[in-house]
Order: structure tokens, then sequence, then C-alpha cells
């Protein structure tokens, strides 16, 4: 199954990440589920470059939602209002593109995003495990 086919069944996707991103403004993924989420939704790929960007740090970010099948960019008042069906966030599992996994921050991400359940009472979370040999696997939360 595609990290797609659990776009608003779970409260919050997350797609595999590194800390890379273009001169042009986009992240950059050798992961499956990632590639089809962000040319299905090109938002994702370019929020999360501009969070990479200001921020210098690779970790798990919220970079917009869809309500359906539509792309909502997140702020405050959208976040807090839930104008939304499902969050989509950042799951990092590599510094960079051209590193292997690095389990240590695979690790610091999971307690990242369990303590984002606790405090936004997320019920239910997907992520996008990292692709091998191009097989695609989902975990669920």
């Amino acid at each position: 199954m595609s990290l797609l086919d659990y776009i608003n069944k779970a409260d919050v996707i997350c797609f595999s990440s590194t800390g890379n991103y273009t001169i042009g403004g986009k992240a950059l993924s050798d992961d499956k589920n990632t590639i089809e989420l962000f040319s299905k939704y090109p938002e994702v790929s370019k929020n999360l470059a501009l969070k990479l960007k200001q921020t210098s740090r690779n970790i798990p970010f919220l970079v917009g939602a869809l309500n359906g099948d539509n792309f909502v960019h997140l702020d405050e008042n959208s976040f807090k209002n839930k104008n939304y069906s499902c969050l989509i966030a950042s799951f990092p599992i590599k510094t960079n593109i051209r590193d292997n996994i690095n389990f240590q921050l695979i690790k610091q991400s999971v307690i990242v995003i369990e303590d984002y359940m606790k405090s936004f009472n997320w019920k239910s979370v997907v992520i996008s495990s990292p692709s091998v040999n191009n097989d695609s696997n989902i975990i669920f939360i």
C-alpha cells in the first residue's frame, strides 16, 4: 500500500524525509512514498524545504494538511480550528540524501512525534518507513 492510501484515514501521515533541499526550494527524497506525495502535493516539498532553510534543523515538521483531497496551508488559525481532515508531517530518517539511514535520527523523530501525539491528542499516525528495494512499508502508531 502507498502512504497516499491513508490520506484522510489517519489524523496524521508522516513521510520519510532528509535534511536536503534544492536551490529552487524543494525538499529532496529518495523514498518512493515521499516522492509520490511530493508529486501529488508539491506544496509539501516546498513547505518542508522552507522550514529546513529557516531553522537549519532536521526535525519532524508539520508541513501542511488536507481537507478531503485539497491541500491546506497550515497557520495557527487553521490548526486551532481544525480546518483539515488530515495533517502532513515530515519524519526525518537521514541528514543527507546520500547517507545511509540514521537510526539515532529516527529515534529522535519517534520521540518528537510521540510528544506531538500527546500534546495534540492525535489518535492515529501513519509513518512511511524507508523504502527498501523500492518496496513501500507503512508503520502504524
